[in-house]
């Protein structure tokens, strides 16, 4: 069983307490110890070394860490602690999609080789709007020892090329299927729209304007402020994670940043700072299959 240090930004807080945060306008002091004791409880019956948690409601915004950013060293998380973010990274890419369509530098109907022409032609069509919405047929990992287990660093190029010739699960628009490979695609496509690297573009229109200025690209060989180590359970006894490159996930989860900048980024697209509200209703929007 592995474990990794996680980002519990709203959803663990919100069903420990959805009651009171739906019968009043604040969290209040006596609530948020009860939380933050249930937490502690919580981490040492499942070995958790450590995590950080926030919520906002209204006005009010609340972060507390807990536990170890390092076990080795005895370092202690703190609101700054900077964790890999995984799939929540692909609201992200979704808004930077978004956002080339609203400025008609991007098609969600055409072919995605439209933006990625280099990525091979399947016997169907393959749009962004399908990719958005997980119905675009490409799969998700197919030899997962293979392709979770990477340790080079990778290109664009090169983390296309890993699943560009793999078939596809379905005909796009008739089944829905998860993939991180279609968000990747995704990716590479903000990058042929826009000219600029998927990173540049993100610290350019979401993570800047949005207020997240510890979001980046992940990146084993870069000085990272306030990184968190990775750890497993095996056996019931922890242990340092393997070492895992995560570049070749890069538009579908290969980011580290803050439970601050995660409530940023909700703030700001709930703002209407990243998106009109037009296409935040597209983005809640459940996608329809071709019946």
């Amino acid at each position: 069983m592995k474990l990794m240090l996680r980002t519990f930004a709203l959803a663990l807080f919100v069903a420990f307490t959805s009651h009171a945060l739906h019968a009043q306008s604040r969290v209040s002091d006596q609530q948020l110890r009860e939380f933050e004791q249930f937490v502690v409880k919580w981490m040492a019956a499942e070995h958790v070394p450590g995590l950080t948690i926030g919520f906002f409601k209204g006005d009010q915004v609340w972060v507390k860490s807990f536990g170890f950013s390092d076990v080795e060293n005895q370092a202690r998380t703190t609101n700054e602690s900077s964790y890999r973010l995984a799939s929540v990274q692909k609201t992200m890419t979704a808004v930077a999609v978004l956002q080339l369509a609203e400025r008609k530098q991007l098609d969600l109907d055409a072919e995605i080789q439209a933006y990625v022409p280099y990525f091979p032609r399947k016997p169907y069509p393959i749009t962004a709007r399908q990719l958005l919405s997980h119905l675009g047929g490409i799969p998700h990992y197919v030899n997962r020892d293979v392709e979770q287990h990477i340790t080079t660093h990778k290109t664009t190029r090169e983390s296309i090329a890993i699943f560009e010739n793999f078939d596809l699960v379905a005909e796009p628009g008739t089944r829905y299927s998860y993939s991180s490979y279609g968000y990747n695609l995704l990716g590479a496509a903000i990058e042929g729209a826009s000219k600029q690297s998927y990173a540049d573009y993100m610290r350019d229109h979401v993570w800047g304007p949005a207020g997240m200025p510890n979001t980046r690209l992940d990146d084993p060989r870069a000085i990272i402020p306030h990184r968190v180590r990775g750890y497993r359970l095996v056996d019931g006894k922890l242990e340092n994670s393997e070492f895992i490159d995560i570049s070749s996930r890069f538009a579908a989860g290969g980011s580290r940043g803050t439970v601050p900048d995660l409530l940023a980024f909700m703030r700001a697209l709930n703002g209407g700072k990243l998106l009109s509200a037009k296409s935040v209703q597209m983005m809640i929007t459940p996608g329809v299959t071709k019946d």
